[in-house]
């Protein structure tokens, strides 16, 4: 009777056993709702936003540089409008005309120096400035050099209206002889006659 009473034994411990987590013998947890599904739950959104971040950063650099693309094609398409281009034109040819003019009446190594009055704008100064100094010397001193004076031309005639008028010291004055193509004078015109730099 002892040996049935051990192997009886021996079962209801090896029952025991199986019953709790199936190997250790410890008794079973009861299975819950509670917070280890609210932690998986956190888990998962937590995987989702994790692996959406680099979508949406993808999603946002792509609609930048589309955007940005447009735009970029939006700016050289009104940079080649011919409004522009004739605009371009104009500019080129008016500094060219000052130019001629100035290397006209202006003999080379000449000292110079640049009347602040013009008779449109103030900027127009400005102009006559920056053609003089490409090709005379400039200087601050009014008295012993030739002065320059950009002066109104009739009829529009010369730079678009304008003109180089050249005091010398001696007193003695000439005007400068260049003048915007008729073509683009017409052009200048038709755009409103809008002022240049």
């Amino acid at each position: 009777m002892a040996q049935g009473s051990t192997n009886r034994w021996s079962n209801s411990t090896l029952c025991a056993m199986t019953d709790g987590d199936g190997l250790t013998g410890k008794p079973s947890r009861p299975v819950s709702d509670g917070p280890s599904q609210r932690e998986s739950a956190r888990g998962d959104v937590g995987r989702v936003i994790r692996s959406a971040v680099p979508v949406v950063i993808v999603v946002a650099v792509v609609a930048a540089m589309l955007w940005s693309t447009d735009f970029g094609l939006r700016a050289a398409a009104s940079t080649r409008s011919r409004s522009n281009v004739a605009f371009w034109e104009i500019d080129s040819a008016y500094y060219s005309c000052l130019a001629k003019q100035v290397e006209g009446v202006v003999p080379r190594g000449e000292a110079v120096w640049v009347s602040y009055d013009t008779p449109y704008a103030p900027f127009w100064y400005r102009s006559l400035w920056k053609v003089v100094a490409a090709y005379r010397p400039v200087t601050a001193a009014q008295r012993g050099t030739v002065q320059l004076y950009l002066v109104k031309s009739p009829h529009d005639w010369g730079c678009l209206g304008t003109r180089v008028k050249a005091v010398f010291p001696d007193g003695a004055v000439k005007y400068g002889q260049g003048f915007v193509p008729h073509p683009l004078l017409v052009q200048w015109r038709s755009l409103g006659s809008p002022s240049l730099p």
